[in-house]
C-alpha cells in the first residue's frame, strides 16, 4: 500500500449522528466484506456531498482502534469496520489488499469490542468470544502456532465466552476476563508478559493468580494495568522510564506504581499516559518528541503531572505523540508530529496540549505508531499521520 499522509483531519467515515482454556483458533467461514463508502474526504468539506453516504454508516460508534497503519471501529449496531494497510491481513477481509476507504467486515452485528496492535487486529463479540486476524510473527494472535504468519480473516482464541476487554501491543497481547483474571500471549523477551520470565507464549495464560484486573492496556513492550481498588501497575521494557517505577530497570512481573488508589485510566506505547479520579493527567517515560506535555524532551521514570486542569476525560498514547479530550469534549494533541500525526495542519513537534480545532463533541481518541483517529458526536470519524 503506497501510505498517504495528512497533516489535518480527514473525514473517513461520515455517520448519522467501542481455568481451563481451549488452546488454538478456530477459522470462521461467516465473514466476508461489504462496501462501505467512497474514500477519504477532507473535513473542511463535510456537507458538501463528498463523503459517504450517512445511510451505509451506524449512527454512532461505541469503540475505536488504531493500528500501527490500520484502523477499526465497532458501529452502534455492532458492526465492525476497517481501513488502511492490509499486507498481513490486518482488515479481516481474507485478502491482502489495502483499503483508504473504511469496509464493513463481514455481515454480523454482535461485535462489542475491539483493539489493533502492529498489523494485527482484536474483537471481542457480544457472547463474550475473542477472535483475532493478522500478522502472527510473535503468536500474539493467541493460536498456538507461528503457522500460519499470518491470518486474513477472523479466527476465534479458544473457546471461552467470557472476555471483556483485549489490548494489542506491538509484538503481545493481553486480556481481561470477566472474573477479573488477567492473560497474556504473544512475545516475552523483556518480560511484557508478566510472567517473571522471557519465554514466550503462544496462546493465552494467567498473569498471576488475582482476580482484581480492572483494566489493561499493552504498549511497546510494555504492559500497564490498574486493578479495581484503583492501583497502577506496569512491566517489561524499562529503558526510558516507561514503567514508571523510578527506574529504568525492566520488570518482568506486575510491579506497584506508586501507593495511590486513584488510577481510573492509562494508555501505553512507548511512553504512558494517565488519568486519575479527580480528572488529572499524567505522564511518564520516552519524551524525545515532547509527548509527555511538560514542555520539555526529557524522559521521565516516574509520573509527573501534565499541567494543572482536572477536566482530561479520555488519553491515547501513541508511537511519540499523545490525544486526549477534555470533558467539554475538545480535543487536543502533543508530541512527535512527523508526517502530521497531531492533526494542527504544521509540521513542528510541540512539548505541550495543543487545542485540535474548534468543536467541542469528540467522544474516542486512538492514537497509534504512525497515526491518530478519533470520533465525534456526529458520528464522524477522523484520521490523520500516515496510513
Amino acid at each position: 500500500m503506497k501510505k498517504r499522509m495528512s497533516w489535518k483531519p480527514l473525514a473517513i467515515i461520515a455517520g448519522i449522528g467501542v481455568l481451563f482454556f481451549l488452546r488454538g483458533c478456530i477459522a470462521d467461514s461467516r465473514d466476508r466484506i461489504e462496501l462501505a463508502g467512497r474514500g477519504l474526504t477532507n473535513a473542511a468539506n463535510e456537507g458538501s456531498g463528498d463523503e459517504p453516504a450517512g445511510s451505509e454508516f451506524p449512527g454512532g460508534w461505541t469503540s475505536l482502534a488504531a493500528g500501527s497503519y490500520h484502523g477499526a471501529a465497532i458501529g452502534a449496531d455492532g458492526s465492525l469496520w476497517t481501513w488502511g494497510a492490509n499486507e498481513f491481513g490486518p482488515l479481516g477481509d481474507g485478502t491482502r489488499v489495502s483499503r483508504d476507504t473504511p469496509f464493513r467486515m463481514g455481515g454480523d452485528s454482535d461485535w462489542a469490542f475491539v483493539a489493533a496492535g502492529d498489523l494485527s487486529t482484536f474483537a471481542i463479540r457480544k457472547d463474550g468470544s475473542l477472535w483475532a486476524w493478522g500478522r502472527n510473527w510473535h503468536w500474539q494472535l493467541g493460536c498456538g502456532s507461528l503457522f500460519p504468519d499470518s491470518r486474513l480473516s477472523p479466527a476465534r482464541v479458544g473457546r471461552a465466552t467470557d472476555w471483556v476487554s483485549v489490548a494489542a501491543g506491538t509484538h503481545h497481547t493481553v486480556a481481561i476476563r470477566t472474573d477479573g483474571s488477567l492473560w497474556s500471549w504473544g512475545s516475552n523477551r523483556y518480560g511484557q508478559l508478566g510472567t517473571g520470565t522471557a519465554a514466550d507464549r503462544n496462546f493465552p495464560g494467567r498473569v498471576g493468580a488475582s482476580y482484581d484486573w480492572a483494566f489493561v492496556d499493552a504498549g511497546n513492550r510494555q504492559t500497564v494495568a490498574i486493578k479495581t481498588d484503583g492501583s497502577l501497575w506496569a512491566w517489561g521494557l524499562n529503558h526510558r522510564g516507561q514503567i514508571g517505577d523510578g527506574t529504568t530497570i525492566d520488570r518482568r512481573r506486575p510491579t506497584r506504581i506508586g501507593t495511590d488508589y486513584d488510577w481510573a485510566f492509562v494508555s501505553m506505547d512507548s511512553h504512558t499516559v494517565a488519568i486519575r479520579t479527580d480528572g488529572s493527567l499524567w505522564a511518564w517515560g520516552n519524551n524525545m518528541g515532547g509527548q509527555l506535555g511538560d514542555g520539555t524532551e526529557i524522559d521521565r521514570h516516574a509520573p509527573i503531572r501534565v499541567g494543572t486542569d482536572h477536566d482530561w476525560a479520555m488519553a491515547s498514547a501513541g508511537g511519540g505523540q499523545t490525544a486526549a479530550i477534555r470533558t467539554d469534549g475538545s480535543l487536543w494533541t502533543w508530541g512527535n508530529n512527523r508526517n502530521g500525526r497531531l492533526g494542527d495542519d504544521t509540521v513542528g513537534n510541540r512539548h505541550i496540549p495543543a487545542r485540535i480545532g474548534d468543536s467541542y463533541d469528540w467522544e474516542l481518541v486512538a492514537a497509534s505508531l504512525s497515526l491518530t483517529a478519533a470520533i465525534r458526536a456526529t458520528g464522524d470519524v477522523y484520521i490523520w499521520g500516515e496510513f
